[in-house]
């Protein structure tokens, strides 16, 4: 009996490419979320656009606090940006994994608060919150280790300075 229009290598394709994440997207992600709100950050975007010119595919723009964003429908990982950025915090990054701890920051506490209205201040509340270890807090800001993250959100609903956040905009933290 034939089946019509089987392709049994579409199959083993979508399942190692998509569904064991063996092989999964990886997209450029801008570790900064509040640039341009306070100068007083060495480590945020400066919103100077170096990274928008880089990108061939239009898939970085300058968003209304001036800092670049990307549309991880349109990258495809080339790695321009990232090469393009004087600050150096453009990063790759899961697609598949929603939370982003969206700072550069390594000062801590008071200092970080300071220096940025929505910098990571390290104090590892995010680390305690997560169910399976995923996120380390290195230099005093907090990193996920997309291998290990399983996209909870708790993250996410418990960071006191709302740093670790959806990318997807589904969850919104108030």
């Amino acid at each position: 009996m034939e089946i019509s229009g089987y392709r049994p290598y579409r199959a083993v394709l979508k399942g190692v490419y998509n569904m064991g994440k063996r092989f999964p997207k990886q997209v450029a992600c801008v570790y900064c979320s509040g640039g341009s709100r306070n100068i007083n950050c060495e480590f945020g975007c400066i919103g100077c656009g170096a990274c928008v010119e880089a990108c061939r595919l239009k898939a970085i723009k300058l968003n209304d606090f001036g800092v670049a964003e990307v549309d991880t429908e349109k990258c495809v990982n080339c790695g321009l940006c990232m090469k393009a950025c004087p600050k150096g915090i453009i990063h790759s990054r899961i697609k598949d994994n929603y939370y982003v701890p969206l700072c550069s920051n390594h000062s801590i506490g008071k200092e970080a608060r300071q220096q940025c209205q929505v910098s990571c201040i390290g104090c590892g509340i995010c680390v305690r919150n997560c169910p399976c270890g995923a996120i380390q807090v290195t230099d005093n800001c907090a990193a996920i280790n997309d291998d290990l993250c399983l996209t909870c959100g708790f993250c996410a609903l418990n960071c006191p300075r709302k740093v670790i956040k959806d990318v997807t905009g589904l969850i919104q933290v108030k």
